[in-house]
C-alpha cells in the first residue's frame, strides 16, 4: 500500500485529505457515497468529543459526526 494512504482516523485534526476507498460493506458503504464520501472529495477531521469518540467530519462544506470504527475503514490520501 502506498505510504501516503493512511485511514480517516489517523490524520491529526484540521488536516485535509481527499478520499480514495471506502473500506466497509455495501450498507455503510452507500451511506457514505450518499453523505458525499466519494473518491476524490475533498475531508477533513474537525475534532473529536471528550473521549475521544464520535469525530466531526467535514466533507465538501458538510459536516457529520461518525463512530472511529467507520473512520478507520475510510482510506484517504493527505494534501500538501
Amino acid at each position: 500500500m502506498d505510504a501516503r494512504i493512511k485511514n480517516l482516523s489517523e490524520i491529526p485534526y484540521g488536516t485535509r485529505a481527499t478520499v480514495q476507498e471506502l473500506l466497509h460493506d455495501e450498507e455503510t458503504r452507500i451511506r457514505l457515497l450518499e453523505l458525499g464520501f466519494l473518491p476524490g472529495a475533498e475531508v477533513r477531521a474537525v475534532r473529536g468529543a471528550p473521549l475521544g469518540c464520535p469525530v466531526e467530519v467535514d466533507v465538501a462544506g458538510a459536516r457529520f459526526s461518525l463512530r472511529r470504527a467507520v473512520l478507520e475503514s475510510i482510506l484517504v490520501v493527505l494534501l500538501a
